[in-house]
């Protein structure tokens, strides 16, 4: 829906030096050469891209703005390179507490009514048993263990990295309420220091311009400020 040139301007409205691009294989970037695997490609890519506004124009500090695949490539990318000062992710890595399973029934049984629930019920009674569902997360877009998670939010916290986490209204059934984040890692320090909304008005997939607009507001609201991209 060419939200990523819509973002690119408004950061470039703000006085930031911005670059979007398609991984390789991806879009208009041709195949990579050799074998490296479809995360360490991705992490070679941004570094190249990294080393291309380096070397063009001086800038040592990135930023780096990623939703779904893009925000866990964000993060691997972030551990790997210090230049990553910022770090912006939409619905890249969830983890369930004990209330993200009751609330999400919740707010489906208000979407539905009663009618709807009974409905849903008996269409489920009468179908076979076969699962069909599809994961969120696959291979190597999973969700670290939740220790090197961990220990990996706290090495860019300690590093000084700027973290803002957006989760949108679509994944309900990984992340349901406001303070989940919170709920799942409050006990440690480093979570105070990360920025977490929980926006169920903004669809993943980014399809209305209200969607549109709140995304983009979000971004420009947690951006560094700085002179570097």
């Amino acid at each position: 829906h060419r939200n990523n040139v819509r973002l690119a301007r408004a950061m470039a409205e703000k006085g930031k030096w911005v670059l979007r691009f398609d991984l390789s294989g991806h879009g208009d970037s041709r195949p990579a050469l050799g074998g490296l695997g479809p995360r360490e490609q991705a992490v070679a890519d941004l570094k190249s891209a990294m080393d291309c506004l380096s070397d063009k124009f001086g800038i040592d500090r990135f930023c780096l703005i990623g939703l779904c695949s893009g925000a866990v490539h964000s993060y691997w990318t972030a551990l790997q390179d210090e230049r990553v000062v910022g770090l912006f992710m939409m619905d890249g890595f969830w983890y369930r507490t004990w209330l993200t399973k009751p609330i999400q029934y919740w707010k489906r049984m208000i979407q539905l009514g009663l009618i709807g629930v009974v409905s849903r019920v008996f269409q489920y009674w009468r179908a076979p048993k076969t699962d069909h569902s599809v994961g969120l997360n696959d291979d190597y877009l999973s969700n670290p263990p939740i220790d090197d998670f961990v220990v990996g939010m706290r090495k860019l916290v300690d590093r000084g990295v700027k973290i803002k986490l957006l989760y949108s209204g679509s994944v309900l059934d990984v992340y349901s309420y406001a303070k989940q984040f919170q709920h799942a890692f409050g006990r440690h320090d480093w979570c105070a220091a990360v920025t977490c909304s929980y926006r169920p008005d903004i669809d993943h997939t980014l399809i209305s311009k209200d969607a549109q607009r709140a995304f983009i507001d979000e971004v420009r609201d947690w951006a560094p400020v700085s002179r570097e991209a």
